[in-house]
């Protein structure tokens, strides 16, 4: 099999949330990078697909040495990132968050994927930060879009996706998703509501438990998934419990350019789907980690 890379890069400046390598030495952050692409952290992926949320339910940790796949993550899950992407659409398509909501996650389950948004101890079904802040992050992600924008290019470029699209649509996709975001209209239920749409669709819910301890950010651009219950049962001692985001934006690709054929969506619109998801994915981790927060790019030697 091909060896695994990690190629350390940041998120820009004018992050705005807390989490971060704050009280790591750069020893124990180089134990953290070097860790990403170890073979027992990257396994096949498996298809039902979580959140890039660092934490893990008590189900995740009691089934680490039973697993031989891992579970894909993109922000909020499935049902979450393509709410976002489709409010980056074109303003005309834009429809009220409950309808969204219902039929992208009973989209994602008729082709075969298993669909999981989560809560955690503290806040119940609210508490999957993309999910109650997917407003907020819309609007954060086109005042920051000329720090985002080059960084994602580049990603894009990197994943091919710049046969079919062009940076304008980055910056076009960021216009879109404000405008969504100050549609009142549209934001007709609440994070917790949104959950009861997901699951009466055909997704599951689950808690995560624990705080926060992401230190930094992985993003995989294999068609591979984060062993994340290892990871974290693997660094719980030292100082502090030690998790990092990831989100698994090869396997996404892929799922998404398989099921444009199942719909009959052009090559350029699955391309357009997967920069919109990847944008929404990093917008959210910018509010949410620090300006010092690494981020680790996956990919193949």
């Amino acid at each position: 099999m091909p060896t695994l890379t990690v190629d350390v890069t940041d998120l820009g400046p004018n992050n705005v949330g807390a989490l971060g390598p704050a009280g790591l030495d750069e020893e124990q952050m180089s134990k953290v990078v070097n860790a990403l692409a170890a073979p027992e952290y990257s396994l096949p992926a498996s298809n039902r697909w979580i959140c890039i949320d660092g934490r893990c339910s008590a189900k995740e940790m009691s089934r680490i040495d039973a697993r031989h796949d891992a579970d894909p993550q993109t922000a909020g899950s499935i049902t979450i990132t393509e709410t976002a992407a489709s409010y980056m659409d074109d303003p005309s398509t834009h429809q009220p968050q409950s309808v969204v909501t219902a039929e992208l996650t009973r989209s994602a389950v008729a082709d075969g994927l298993e669909v999981v948004l989560h809560g955690d101890k503290l806040n119940g079904k609210g508490g999957c930060k993309a999910n109650a802040l997917l407003r907020e992050v819309l609007r954060f992600t086109d005042d920051n879009i000329d720090i985002l924008a080059p960084r994602l290019w580049q990603a894009c470029q990197r994943m091919g996706l710049d046969k079919w699209i062009t940076e304008d649509d980055i910056f076009t996709s960021a216009r879109n998703g404000n405008i969504a975001a100050n549609d009142e209209k549209l934001w007709d239920c609440t994070a917790e509501e949104v959950v009861d749409i997901a699951v009466a669709g055909g997704a599951e819910y689950e808690e995560f438990e624990g705080e926060h301890a992401e230190v930094m950010d992985r993003e995989d651009h294999t068609e591979g998934a984060f062993n994340k219950p290892r990871f974290n049962r693997d660094h719980a001692g030292g100082s502090r419990p030690l998790q990092v985001f990831s989100a698994s934006v090869g396997k996404y690709r892929a799922e998404v350019f398989r099921r444009a054929k199942l719909h009959g969506w052009t090559e350029r619109e699955a391309a357009l789907r997967t920069m919109r998801a990847k944008l929404f994915n990093r917008a959210a981790k910018k509010m949410l980690m620090s300006d010092d927060a690494p981020i680790g790019i996956i990919g193949h030697s």
